[in-house]
């Protein structure tokens, strides 16, 4: 499993941790009422300048899939950020 800040104020100061480890079905078996095939897509977005979340991402199997410009408001501006996928018939 992989353990790094997802977002940070400064060096050392993590406000969110997140875990990242190999991802198997579980999360592709939910099946909500109004989804009748379930969910077939985990997506991350990543700032640009986060290279360990690159690493972090692509060892848990994710792909990436390129820049998306101007997508996430972040501290007061809509900031770039590079997004990652897994998809259910992705193997794991």
């Amino acid at each position: 499993m992989s353990r790094y800040p997802a977002a940070s104020r400064a060096a050392g100061d993590t406000l969110i941790e997140i875990r990242i480890g190999s991802v198997d079905e579980a999360p592709f078996e939910l099946r909500p009422e109004h989804e009748i095939d379930g969910l077939i897509r985990l997506e991350l977005w990543i700032l640009p300048d986060n290279e360990p979340s690159f690493r972090a991402a692509e060892r848990a199997g994710f792909q990436h899939e390129g820049l998306l410009r101007s997508r996430l408001p972040f501290g007061g501006e809509f900031r770039d950020v590079v997004s990652y996928s897994l998809l259910r018939s992705d193997p794991r």
